[in-house]
Formats: structure tokens, sequence, C-alpha cells
């Protein structure tokens, strides 16, 4: 076992490929990963170069999955896709399907073209192809593609409203974090999965749900699943 958050029975050598690393969870599940000390090493599909370094970190230029050496192939069975974009980030309905649906289908076809088995992707609480809202049916698509493609293991994380330092300003979510100081305590059933979850908790609940052993083909996390793994009572940050 690697640690008590983390188990990985009889596997002292491992690899994880992330895409998103950058981002708010990404960059709290790299976090994770690099301090883990069985870790055989972490690559990142990035556009632009990840602004640390590690001896365990090797950032590879999307696409350019050429350069993952030998000795990596057939280790590198997980992966985790932590990409998404905002309406008003993208400038248009199509290009924010273009990142939250179809560059997320085309990496995990290529971790699984890789060899990659078990995948963990974000997604978002209230995630439905037949949504009416352009985003939420964008993510429930992008879910249902996923599940198609036949990976041993699919973990799809729905996390409701975000708390951690973003590099861009999501006025949306600031506000819902206000509102939930207040109103949290009135929220009953599913619609507590919209209390603002902090980064950390989700990705640790992804890693510590990602490398268990489960015969379950696919499997789905919202804010209260994945804090009661974790043992914490789901509250406002």
């Amino acid at each position: 076992m690697i640690n008590k958050d983390f188990p990985l029975a009889n596997d002292s050598d491992f690899y994880v490929m992330i895409a998103g690393a950058s981002g708010l969870v990404g960059s709290q599940v790299l976090k994770h990963l690099l301090n883990q000390c069985h870790l055989g090493g972490v690559y990142t599909m990035v556009r632009q170069p990840l602004g640390q370094q590690h001896p365990k970190l090797v950032q590879v230029l999307d696409g350019q999955l050429s350069v993952f050496p030998e000795n990596a192939k057939g280790k590198v069975r997980y992966g985790v896709i932590a990409l998404g974009t905002t309406l008003k980030q993208a400038g248009s309905k199509e290009a924010l399907k273009n990142v939250d649906l179809d560059l997320v289908v085309e990496i995990a076809t290529r971790m699984k073209a890789y060899g990659i088995t078990h995948v963990a992707v974000v997604s978002s609480f209230g995630a439905n192809p037949k949504s009416h809202s352009h985003y939420l049916c964008c993510k429930g698509v992008m879910e249902h593609k996923l599940m198609r493609l036949g990976f041993e293991h699919l973990l799809i994380i729905r996390p409701g409203p975000l708390v951690g330092e973003r590099q861009e300003i999501r006025p949306g979510e600031i506000w819902l974090q206000r509102l939930m100081k207040v109103g949290q305590y009135a929220l009953f059933g599913q619609l507590r999965n919209i209390i603002p979850i902090a980064a950390q908790d989700v990705a640790k609940a992804l890693l510590k749900t990602l490398f268990e052993t489960n015969e379950q083909k696919v499997t789905i996390l919202n804010s209260v699943d994945m804090l009661q793994r974790l043992n914490k009572p789901l509250k406002n940050k």
C-alpha cells in the first residue's frame, strides 16, 4: 500500500496520466500524486508547460504520446481527465462543446489506445444528455460516450460548485458559495450536492476511488458520496 488514503495493493511502480493538470481539480490530483512514495511517474498532457518541476513529473505536449519511455508502457494503467470550461471563457456554445465533450472524448480514446484501463473523469452534478442546460447536456453526452469506450473501470466525478483558487474567476460559483453559507442547512436529499465542495476533497476522493479494487464497470460519485468516502461532513468551506 502507498498510504491509507490511496491504496494500491501489490503495486510499487505505477504510473498515472493526467489531462487538465493545470485546472482546479487537476492541480490537486497532481499535487497528491507527486507525494506518493511508490509512484513511478505522472505524465501530464499539456498544451503549455506547467510552472513546476518534479523528478517524477513528465510533461508531454498534447498528442506527443510517442515520447513516453518504453519501460512505462503497460504500467500506465490509470488516467485522470479534469478538463472543463465555461460559456464565458469559451466564447460560444460550440467552443464549450469542443472542450467539455469533444476534447474529453478524444483524450479518453487516446488513453484507451495507449493501454490505460482505469479512468476518472471530472463531470458536473446534474449532467444529463437531455438537460436544457447546454453545459450539463455536454457533460451528460460526454459521460455516455466514455461509457461506450469499454474501460475496465470508469469513474465519473460529479461535484457541485468547487471551492479553491482558480486561475480565472467564476462569478457564478462565488455567488452560490455565499448563498450556501445561509441556505445549506435547508437542503435535503440530492440538493445537498449543490453545497460547494473543496477541490482538494474532490481530488482525494477521486484518487481513493480510482485506485480501489472495483468490480463495477462504472462508478458515479456526487459531492455527498465523495465526502462520505473521506469520512467528512458536507458543509460549506
